[in-house]
């Protein structure tokens, strides 16, 4: 048994259910597919007002971090805040800094999403500053997305955190929050963990999400076009975004049918290019749903049928 289970009591999912569609969920959806999965080149702005247009374009040549900053606090559109998180990351040196210090005192809904998004992703792991400043952080909505980090890019030993913090949250939930979700989900990706992880980043791993996607994209649109294109630019990237996640699919089944055919996980780890650590998880991930597919069917037949 690995150390992570180890820390986690039996049957703890069963009594703390992980809830769908919650904001720590979806914004790690989010950090995937608009940061890493698409580079900036295959997501036109079709969807952007002129407004937004203007701004990407000053986005795409500032050098100035503090800039970088104010704009992640103000209330934008998807595509426009991934372009703000995209050119944040490449002046991480200077931005990280920046928003480390305005972490600890934001109120506000677009920055703490913005905060989560980026720490999900950048080159330096931020689990040791979120565990020395956590009590520091005011809102109570970016400390549960700090413990669905602690849970991504940590190891086994912030278990025992987590499990004090969902207990902590749960009795803090309302009908518009579930708080407790982030370090649920944190304890739950940490599960089969059988020792410290190394730091990864997942730029370092060209080979697994260089997508061979099929749609053609467009070039570059003139405003007017773009206005007129908007509803097919939506189908289009939305297409982009269901053949990527097949292909990931794919992928992920690709690597249990390795693993399963007696492939050593360092090579599979050197074909898809990502470190052996994360390879595994990956791997237990696919057994673990294999599993319960079979148990459920299992049940299915053992069901007497009902007179």
């Amino acid at each position: 048994m690995s150390k992570a289970n180890d820390l986690i009591p039996k049957g703890y999912f069963d009594t703390h259910k992980v809830v769908d569609g919650t904001a720590a969920g979806v914004l790690v959806d989010m950090a995937v597919s608009d940061l890493i999965l698409f580079p900036e080149e295959k997501m036109p702005d079709l969807e952007l007002s002129p407004e937004e247009a203007a701004l990407a374009e000053e986005v795409r040549t500032c050098t100035d971090a503090e800039q970088l900053v104010r704009w992640m606090r103000k209330p934008v559109s998807g595509l426009l805040r991934s372009r703000i998180l995209r050119r944040a990351l490449a002046f991480e040196k200077d931005v990280l800094p920046l928003m480390e210090h305005r972490a600890l005192t934001t109120q506000l809904d677009a920055f703490e999403d913005c905060v989560t998004m980026f720490f999900l992703v950048c080159k330096k792991n931020p689990c040791p500053w979120i565990m020395e400043h956590y009590d520091e952080v005011r809102s109570e909505f970016l400390q549960s997305q700090f413990c669905l980090i602690l849970g991504m890019r940590g190891s086994p030993n912030y278990i025992p955190f987590l499990l004090e913090q969902v207990d902590r949250f749960e009795k803090l939930r309302t009908k518009e929050q579930y708080l407790e979700q982030g370090p649920l989900l944190g304890i739950n990706a940490l599960q089969g963990w059988p020792d410290e992880r190394e730091d990864w980043n997942v730029y370092d791993a060209p080979a697994f999400f260089d997508l061979p996607l099929t749609v053609d994209l467009p070039e570059e649109l003139s405003e007017e076009e773009m206005r007129e294109q908007t509803k097919e630019g939506t189908e289009l990237f939305e297409k982009v975004k269901a053949e990527a996640a097949e292909y990931l699919k794919q992928r992920m089944e690709q690597i249990l049918a390795w693993y399963e055919g007696g492939q050593p996980l360092e090579r599979i780890a050197v074909e898809v290019g990502l470190p052996e650590e994360v390879v595994a998880s990956m791997i237990r991930v696919q057994q673990n749903e294999k599993n319960g597919a079979a148990e459920s069917e299992a049940a299915d037949e053992t069901e007497p049928d009902a007179e």
